[in-house]
């Protein structure tokens, strides 16, 4: 099985050949890895105002905390956001200012991992 290439920020690529349990990739020979294919994550985008729900309680964690390892929660991160890089840039520069990170998981469900979906 061919996963989907991985693209890097500098324009390069590698794809890899999934054999079994073991991962190589042509693009970087001699080297072997177990690897598990991984189907991707879904989430559920929040409404505005739980949105700005989660942007309060967890700036107020955040500053309650500051010193903390790991830290409590992540705020809003523009620098490298990646929100649909065909919209237009002051919807781009909204969504990196406000939008909530990947992690924590929250009460609209979170970053839920594909794979740990189980039909009932």
């Amino acid at each position: 099985m061919v996963s989907p290439a991985s693209h890097h920020d500098d324009g390069t690529f590698n794809a890899r050949l999934h054999l079994g349990i073991y991962a190589t990739s042509r693009h970087i020979p001699g080297v072997r890895f177990a690897g598990v294919t991984h189907p991707g994550l879904i989430g559920t985008a929040p409404s505005a105002e739980l949105l700005a729900t989660w942007n309060k309680r967890e700036g107020e964690l955040i500053a309650a905390h500051v010193n903390v390892v790991p830290p409590v929660a992540f705020p809003p991160e523009p620098i490298g956001a990646y929100v649909g890089q065909d919209l237009p840039s002051d919807v781009r520069e909204k969504i990196g200012k406000e939008g909530a990170r990947t992690i924590p998981g929250r009460e609209h469900g979170g970053n839920c991992d594909v794979r740990s979906f189980v039909g009932r």
